[in-house]
């Protein structure tokens, strides 16, 4: 299942757990385009 990590926690040991997991981390306050991004590329969609 595809996930998006969205968090405040900029500590580098929970960036290095995310990446080793595979997941995308988004930090808050997340702008909707960048969160919008993020979903796209999650879920392989292109264009607008």
């Amino acid at each position: 299942m595809p996930a998006v990590i969205i968090t405040g926690d900029t500590h580098p040991e929970r960036i290095r757990e995310a990446s080793a997991a595979g997941h995308p981390l988004v930090f808050k306050p997340v702008p909707p385009d960048v969160l919008r991004g993020t979903l796209r590329g999650l879920l392989g969609i292109r264009g607008t």
